[in-house]
């Protein structure tokens, strides 16, 4: 799915409302989307990442164990 952004109710080129174009980013989720990576969180990990970070949640699956498609369906159950 894609969405548009309309820059003034009058849809006039040019002519920008920021409160409007505001609300629509953030309606969209599109600011939340850039806010995160800038508090330092990381958008996308590595598997063997994302299990090394969660360890404590993979105590039934080791590294290796199983491949990765396997071991997301696991990991996603036990949260």
């Amino acid at each position: 799915m894609h969405s548009c952004i309309v820059p003034n109710p009058d849809t006039r080129p040019g002519v920008i409302n920021v409160k409007l174009l505001l609300d629509q980013l953030r309606g969209n989720g599109v600011l939340e989307g850039i806010r995160i990576p800038r508090l330092g969180y990381p958008n996308r990990l590595p598997f063997i990442k994302f299990c090394q970070c969660h360890v404590v949640l993979l105590e039934i699956i080791s590294i290796g164990y199983l491949d990765g498609g396997k071991a997301c369906i696991r990991i996603t159950r036990l949260v």
